[in-house]
């Protein structure tokens, strides 16, 4: 990623890649199908919070409302398992990316992990390896690089901490609470913790298997 490229982050939400995205130079774009976020962040990312966040669109990623060719980078974090046709995502994002452009995605990884929380977050999937290579090679593009991360302490912290957490949560509802904006700065302790155990994990990435896939796919031409 260089100073300058125009990068999109495709399904947004709160806006923590966004901020991240910005911080490098680039020229950040954001799509977010819930119009609650898309006011939040509109709402608070204009100059000088966000310098380089050019503009943030109500959308989807089956139909990303920019036009052909127009990013370096498009990225999408947790947002695939979401969507219906998620064939159709996946060729949008080919549409939207530079000859040569590079898209980045994390999905949840392995349909045997499948429980309530994935019902709790609204996944309509979990993904194999071969699920993800196979969705976007058959939509033209040259796949690099697929890696599975979240094992060993990533795994355990869900199986043991936020599994147990989120079934205490819906006993009396089944509803994600995915519409609000969150409280800026809330939970940081957690947040601190959870970015040491990711980087443990990372010692760990030669294993094939995890919670999640990471992908990082060309557009060839």
């Amino acid at each position: 990623m260089q100073e300058g490229n125009s990068v999109l982050d495709a399904g947004c939400g709160s806006g923590s890649l966004l901020k991240k995205l910005s911080g490098y130079g680039c020229h950040v774009y954001g799509i977010e199908h819930s119009k609650e976020y898309v006011d939040f962040l509109n709402g608070r990312s204009g100059r000088p919070h966000l310098l380089n966040v050019k503009q943030i669109k109500y959308g989807s990623v089956t139909s990303i409302p920019f036009p052909d060719e127009m990013f370096d980078l498009v990225v999408s974090g947790d947002v695939l398992e979401h969507v219906t046709d998620d064939d159709k995502a996946v060729q949008e994002f080919y549409r939207v990316l530079k000859k040569g452009g590079v898209c980045a995605v994390s999905i949840p990884a392995m349909p045997s992990l499948w429980d309530i929380s994935d019902e709790w977050a609204g996944h309509l999937r979990r993904y194999t390896r071969d699920d993800i290579v196979s969705l976007f090679e058959k939509q033209g593009f040259a796949v690099e690089y697929v890696r599975f991360w979240g094992f060993p302490l990533t795994f355990f912290y869900h199986r043991f901490i936020y599994l147990p957490y989120i079934k205490k949560k819906i006993r009396g509802s089944r509803k994600a609470d995915t519409e609000s904006p969150p409280d800026a700065g809330k939970h940081k302790l957690t947040t601190g913790v959870l970015r040491i155990i990711f980087r443990m994990d990372s010692f760990f990435r030669w294993i094939p298997y995890g919670i999640g896939l990471t992908l990082k796919a060309r557009k060839s031409g």
